[in-house]
């Protein structure tokens, strides 16, 4: 878990993916960011399709990864987890202090940002993926009762 903990913060973009009321699928790419705890924050117009589908109520997934040209260089996670608007002033200040520190052109967008919805998303479960440490490596985690829980390791 340390090596995603490590290498998340270098990543600028993740995929999310949501699912309508009816079933129609949809993705989007968007600039994110992750505290301590694995949580991803991330910046989205209020009428986005994503946006319609997070209110909803379902769950998301979402993928991060680098970009790769050699199979060793390949590393990514996978993610599911619950997604919801954040109301909270506080956490929403230090949502955004995260979010102003890792890119720093957040403060261009500053006069449209009241129109945007700041989303957190809380994992359930991740999967860690490293070529580096051998073709097809990966690692599962689930949460459970306040903690992440190595469910596989595969080298």
């Amino acid at each position: 878990m340390n090596r995603l903990r490590d290498w998340l913060p270098g990543q600028s973009t993740l995929t999310l993916a949501t699912v309508s009321p009816a079933g129609l699928p949809a993705a989007a790419d968007l600039y994110f960011v992750s505290d301590e705890h694995l949580r991803i924050y991330f910046i989205s117009e209020r009428g986005s399709r994503h946006a319609a589908h997070i209110g909803s109520g379902c769950p998301v997934a979402a993928t991060v990864h680098g970009a790769a040209w050699d199979w060793r260089e390949i590393r990514g996670v996978q993610l599911q987890g619950d997604c919801r608007p954040i109301s909270s002033t506080r956490r929403r200040a230090a949502a955004l202090a995260l979010y102003g520190r890792k890119f720093t052109f957040l403060h261009t967008f500053a006069a449209l940002l009241p129109h945007h919805t700041l989303f957190v998303i809380t994992p359930r479960w991740i999967r860690w993926l490293d070529n580096s440490a051998g073709f097809g490596y990966r690692q599962e985690w689930t949460w459970e009762d306040g903690e992440w829980i190595t469910q596989s390791e595969r080298v």
